[in-house]
């Protein structure tokens, strides 16, 4: 054979290699040895229902609708550990650097490298959100040490900041009947922007904060200031991965750990009522995970179901679904594709809906976090042409 025939033989050896390592043919599990193969860097005129914004390497970069054309926005010398976009115009928040050395930073998106940068705050800063209105961001801090910090907001307009919820660190470790602290992180806000929805690890004196053991969510709300905490031991876990409903009362719990009797809980949080939608390990059948379940515009539940007759987590693969709230258990297959997902962090979501509802992104689980378009009207999914992880959708 001729060099240019070998090496057509070595693209397609690696091309084949990446597909097979995202997608798994229906019905299969991903340790089955055959694989769908679908070829990454396809052009469309608009693949995307917006341009994507993602981190890659500690910058911030976006991709165009066309799922193709690539620029970078930032080129801080300290990497990007978190970052949003405000939903009224292109200004990006971003936190750049870790522990005492982490600054939120805002910049124009649209002029990106050349566009104003600010340092808003500095030290210890580990999240940042835009409030859905563009008026506020919140941020959260924690400093491992001492386990200070909290959550805290920033009037985008004259970028002042206010104390939302401090960190309560116990005081003296070893005495028992001093009831535990409490340490705040930062999920998101609610759809009216008057509420945030925080994840809180009870602090026992001992070792690092963020054991989910006995955790649970609480909500802020601006309207008068106050933290409504929830718990409820039995959805601890699976209040993990939540995400508000569109009428800023209930929140939808996605369980991929497997360890509550439920895959998919309704939590109400003005009552505390938490209602199954979806058995997880009580399916008699076989053990059934949901991921990123998030009510759309639409007003539909969008969610990605997996089932593993193993019973483990690492062996389910996942179908993108749509189903109503009354409908639920049952509900609607998208496309016959299956994926493999892996969404048991809070700070590091792997499945982005488009709020049209017309499908998401997300990022397998692999060796190099290649975002992947997954269309919600039954076409293959794509392979975008640069790998990244923590994307959001730009306005």
């Amino acid at each position: 054979m001729n060099k240019r025939t070998w090496a057509r033989i070595l693209t397609c050896s690696i091309i084949l290699l990446v597909s097979t390592f995202f997608f798994v043919s229906p019905g299969l599990s991903q340790n089955n040895s055959q694989r769908e193969v679908y070829l990454p860097f396809i052009q469309t005129p608009s693949l995307l229902p917006h341009a994507l914004l993602f981190i890659q390497d500690g910058q911030i970069l976006r991709v165009e609708a066309d799922g193709n054309t690539i620029s970078q926005l930032t080129n801080g010398e300290a990497p990007i550990v978190d970052f949003d976009v405000s939903p009224t115009d292109d200004t990006l928040a971003y936190v750049a650097g870790q522990d005492e050395a982490a600054e939120l930073i805002s910049i124009d998106g649209i002029n990106g490298i050349s566009g104003s940068r600010q340092v808003l705050t500095s030290r210890f800063v580990n999240r940042v959100r835009w409030s859905p209105d563009g008026q506020f961001i919140a941020f959260g801090r924690y400093d491992r040490a001492t386990k200070a910090g909290g959550i805290y907001r920033i009037n985008a307009t004259d970028n002042t900041t206010q104390d939302v919820e401090l960190n309560r660190p116990k005081q003296n470790p070893d005495d028992f009947d001093e009831p535990p602290g409490a340490i705040f992180q930062l999920i998101d806000w609610s759809p009216n922007s008057n509420k945030l929805l925080l994840f809180v690890n009870p602090d026992f004196g001992s070792g690092p904060a963020g054991d989910i053991t006995g955790n649970y969510v609480a909500i802020h709300s601006f309207d008068n200031n106050t933290t409504n905490n929830i718990v409820n031991r039995a959805g601890a876990w699976s209040c993990l991965n939540s995400t508000w409903g569109l009428d800023n009362r209930h929140l939808f719990c996605s369980d991929i750990s497997g360890a509550s009797e439920a895959a998919l809980w309704q939590l109400d949080i003005i009552t505390g009522q938490l209602t199954p939608l979806v058995l997880g390990r009580a399916n008699p059948a076989s053990k059934v995970y949901i991921s990123s379940a998030t009510q759309l515009n639409d007003g539909n539940l969008y969610f990605f179901r997996g089932q593993s007759t193993s019973g483990f987590v690492d062996d389910a693969t996942f179908t993108m679904q749509r189903a109503t709230i009354d409908q639920l258990p049952d509900s609607t297959r998208l496309n016959n594709e299956s994926y493999l997902l892996d969404n048991r962090s809070i700070y590091k979501p792997t499945v982005l809906w488009a709020p049209d509802a017309s499908g998401a992104v997300i990022v397998p689980p692999g060796l190099d976090e290649r975002l992947v378009w997954v269309p919600a009207n039954g076409a293959p999914a794509t392979v975008l042409p640069s790998p990244g992880k923590a994307p959001r959708w730009a306005p």
